[in-house]
């Protein structure tokens, strides 16, 4: 029998959004399975397990509520397809982050036999979440700034929902935890903690002691390999190449099979001349005139090029424009149809022109970079030239991107820096912290492009280090600020630094790596979403979350901090004099 096939920007849309919520419900389905089980057995309670979804709960409804209103009545404008996915999965990692977290330092409180857990645990583990919360609205919005297509929306989205998270873990959490107490880990209650645990923390705090050297020097040279492939790996824009193989795009690739060429996406030329193309009599400027002959006659014999129209192809093939050898009855019909490609303002003349190609892939965006060189080469040149259409709109939009990115990076690290150092009142640590996270997200997207790009042989959208790199400056340096957090605690009371690491390996190393596996689980759920933009941006996420938190913070992290010692507090005195107050008092 006979088929059908519905095509164009409308159909692509409607099947895009619906592919992209069934993405979305399946991939969140998958993470918050994966929380419960990890935070369940962390805790061994089933009430423990259930906690951070009811945080998540309450931060999505704020956030997409707060997100409605701020895009509905301020910014005026809608968002894109991508952006909720991306919001509720941010949501769901860092909420379960933040509730684990806070709720660890709780049970720990309450361990101790601490009147007022939930102050303790406030003033630092909270202190800590502000911190880290702090850190990833800044880089989003600095995102939302940039105006790239496609994810700045989801910058100003992500801004609110994660700030709107921290208020939520340091205010309903809190309340939660004051209230139930031991409740709240049922069945097995606070108990005692596993011997196992900080058996395992213990032994890792020592090798890193001893072995601080080699550390650093395995550091370094992975973090220098991790560039070159990073460096030497090239990204594009072919978005539609990683979207599901819909009716909709199996419509346009028979549509433009059988009709040679990319029929629905066509190109166009504007030519800018010094004369006018068109004399006030109706003449036409014989210069003028050759050298549009003569662009239309080498795009015409281009094998990237199946038609091209412009005054002298008006129907797609060669008529002179003196008409000579067209039938007089035919004549006033050539001409109506030449003069549809002469502006009003005769100095401007309009070519069109049928890619054999798809417009999104590759050949087509390598021929149309080509063309200005191409069609100046033809002639003596004296016109300028602009060409348009959705080839070079891919073009345009990836060279935008890549520059805001590059801009983007050295704002976001001076912004995140300023943060840090207000925070932990030194400015040597937040340049150390933020240099060592992005070599670890370097080291993430290397190994991300090997698997994408040199073994399954994927196009690199340049979003995946784009959105890679801005959310794991922040979240990257959400463990080593939970773990510097706690080293600073440890030196404020008096220890020296290298008791304060060994101190916060051995008592944050099971919540981190609680917290990494949470955060791994929910950006890897991403990979199931079946959309291959968010497939390759959750891989990225993922193996950096995943590098970050079993190699740089219980590695390299407090290697780097045992070498730099007192300077790691720098210019503030807390090493020494804060030591020197506090053994006073309790003298």
């Amino acid at each position: 029998g006979s088929h059908f096939y519905l095509a164009g920007s409308t159909e692509q849309s409607n099947q895009l959004s619906s592919e992209t919520l069934s993405g979305m419900i399946r991939a969140l389905i998958i993470g918050i399975i994966l929380s419960i089980i990890i935070v369940g057995v962390f805790f061994r309670s089933i009430t423990a397990a259930f906690l951070p979804l009811l945080m998540f709960g309450v931060s999505a409804m704020a956030a997409f509520s707060v997100n409605g209103l701020l895009y509905r009545y301020i910014l005026h404008s809608s968002i894109s397809f991508i952006t909720p996915t991306l919001l509720l999965i941010l949501l769901l990692g860092l909420s379960s982050d933040y509730v684990v977290y806070m709720m660890a330092r709780f049970r720990r409180e309450l361990r101790k036999g601490n009147r007022i857990p939930a102050v303790t645990s406030t003033q630092w583990a909270g202190h800590a979440i502000f911190t880290s919360g702090a850190t990833v609205a800044l880089s989003y919005i600095a995102l939302y700034i940039s105006g790239v297509p496609l994810f700045s929306d989801s910058g100003i989205t992500n801004a609110v929902g994660v700030m709107l998270a921290v208020l939520v873990a340091n205010t309903l959490l809190v309340a939660l935890l004051n209230i139930f107490r031991e409740k709240l880990f049922w069945p097995t209650g606070v108990g005692i903690s596993r011997g196992e645990e900080k058996t395992v923390m213990y032994r890792i705090s020592r090798f890193v002691i001893t072995n601080k050297g080699k550390l650093l020097a395995v550091f370094i040279v992975v973090a220098v390999l991790g560039m070159y492939v990073y460096a030497s790996t090239p990204t594009n824009f072919d978005v539609f190449d990683l979207i599901p193989a819909s009716s909709g795009v199996n419509a346009i690739e028979i549509v433009s099979s059988s009709f040679h060429g990319d029929v629905f996406d066509i190109g166009y030329i504007v030519l800018q001349f010094p004369s006018p193309v068109v004399n006030g009599n109706g003449t036409y400027n014989v210069t003028e005139m050759a050298q549009i002959t003569s662009i239309e006659n080498t795009l015409s014999s281009n094998r990237n090029i199946e038609q091209i129209q412009g005054p002298t192809y008006p129907f797609g093939y060669y008529v002179p424009f003196n008409l000579s050898g067209v039938p007089q009855t035919y004549k006033s019909v050539y001409i109506s149809q030449m003069m549809t490609y002469i502006g009003k303002d005769a100095h401007y003349v309009r070519l069109t022109f049928v890619l054999s190609s798809l417009a999104w892939r590759g050949q087509a965006s390598s021929f149309v970079s080509s063309m200005p060189s191409l069609i100046y080469g033809s002639t003596s040149g004296g016109y300028r030239l602009f060409i348009g259409g959705l080839t070079e709109g891919f073009l345009n939009a990836y060279s935008f991107t890549s520059s805001s990115f590059l801009k983007l990076v050295p704002v976001l690290v001076f912004a995140i820096l300023a943060v840090l150092a207000l925070q932990l009142t030194s400015l040597f640590t937040p340049v150390r912290l933020i240099v060592m996270v992005l070599a670890s997200v370097v080291v993430a997207l290397a190994i991300t492009y090997i698997a994408l790009y040199y073994e399954l042989h994927f196009p690199l959208l340049i979003f995946l280090p784009m959105f890679t790199v801005i959310t794991l400056l922040a979240v990257g340096l959400d463990y080593d600020i939970f773990m510097v957090s706690r080293v600073r605690e440890e030196v404020l009371k008096g220890k020296s630094d290298q008791e304060g690491i060994s101190t916060s390996i051995i008592e944050n190393g099971g919540v981190i790596i609680t917290l990494g596996s949470l955060l791994f689980a929910t950006f890897a759920s991403l990979i199931f979403s079946g959309l291959g933009i968010i497939q390759e941006i959750g891989l990225g996420l993922a193996v950096g979350v995943l590098i970050d938190t079993f190699v740089s913070w219980p590695f390299f992290v407090p290697a780097v901090m045992l070498y730099l010692r007192r300077y790691n507090w720098w210019p503030s005195k807390i090493g020494t004099m804060r030591r020197i107050v506090y053994r006073r008092l309790k003298e």
